[in-house]
């Protein structure tokens, strides 16, 4: 009987594949993310505010402008870095783990669109907690993108309660309804598209930029009311009485809506793509399966 071949390998992500990944997509997604960013929370306070930034960014000379554009973005690279190597990796370890212990249950529950629904679990999990990590930071920037202060100058004017004001807003009205939609939504996307494994790129872009909307839409609510939590420094009650309802879902809608959709499916498929460059350089080596699993 003849000897059998050597067993074919792959490379296989690793916590530190995943960290490297995660890192090198902060820089990217910061030069691509940061003006947009700015625009939509000075548009996210009300008319008034969104009028004079406007007025600011007009009559400034060139240098200014991109001054403006990306203010905070030293404390905004700061988050990214932790941000990163904590909701992506952890999204799919927590997808792992539903899928691994719970996927007879869920394919009971959601039939074909079990992955998704894992996807959308893992994803809602997973952004919940991340105001823990990254709370204080988005605290600063954003009172770097209103009030124009240096980093200094912005610690100096907040106390230690400011720091994480919001920050149960952020992650069970914002950042819960952002998660599931973007996860979830970029997996029916290729799902729909019959790219489970993405291995059409075009498709993968077109299911992450439309989960990007999705999120985006679904976030919007809680987006105008931590901006106005953390720039103002008022409670959540002062902020529901000073926002009229209808201003949750207009104030920086459209244009939100739009750069915001692109922002979080560019930024989501930046962030895969990184790990998965990361994972052939710094991955380790597990024998290739027979069989690979596919979406249910």
């Amino acid at each position: 009987m003849g000897a059998s071949g050597p067993i074919p390998h792959e490379k296989k992500a690793t916590t530190t594949s995943d960290m490297i990944g995660t890192f090198a997509a902060a820089f990217a997604k910061l030069t691509l993310s940061q003006p947009p960013d700015v625009v939509a929370t000075n548009a996210s306070l009300g008319k008034d505010k969104f009028l004079k930034f406007k007025t600011e960014l007009s009559e400034a000379k060139w240098l200014q402008k991109v001054r403006i554009l990306y203010s905070g973005s030293i404390v905004e690279l700061m988050k990214k870095l932790p941000s990163n190597s904590y909701r992506y990796p952890m999204q799919r370890a927590t997808q792992s783990y539903f899928n691994e212990h719970y996927q007879q249950r869920l394919c009971e529950l959601f039939g074909e669109h079990a992955d998704v629904a894992s996807a959308s679990l893992s994803g809602g999990v997973t952004a919940i907690f991340e105001p823990c990590i990254t709370h204080p930071l988005d605290t600063v920037v954003i009172n770097q993108q209103v009030h124009r202060l240096s980093i200094a100058q912005t610690f100096r004017a907040l106390s230690l309660r400011d720091y994480y004001r919001g920050a149960a807003v952020t992650g069970l009205v914002r950042n819960l309804p952002a998660g599931v939609t973007l996860f979830g939504g970029a997996a029916w996307f290729n799902q729909m598209l019959d790219n489970q494994d993405k291995q059409s790129n075009q498709k993968n872009i077109a299911a992450k930029i439309g989960a990007g909307f999705l999120s985006t839409l679904a976030s919007q609510p809680g987006d105008v009311l931590k901006a106005n939590m953390q720039t103002h420094r008022w409670t959540f009650v002062q902020t529901v009485k000073n926002v009229p309802f209808k201003q949750l879902f207009t104030n920086g809608a459209n244009f939100r809506l739009v750069s915001g959709g692109l922002k979080a499916g560019v930024s989501y498929l930046l962030v895969e793509k990184a790990m998965e460059i990361s994972a052939q350089f710094f991955g380790e080596e597990a024998p290739l399966p027979t069989k690979r699993r596919h979406s249910v």
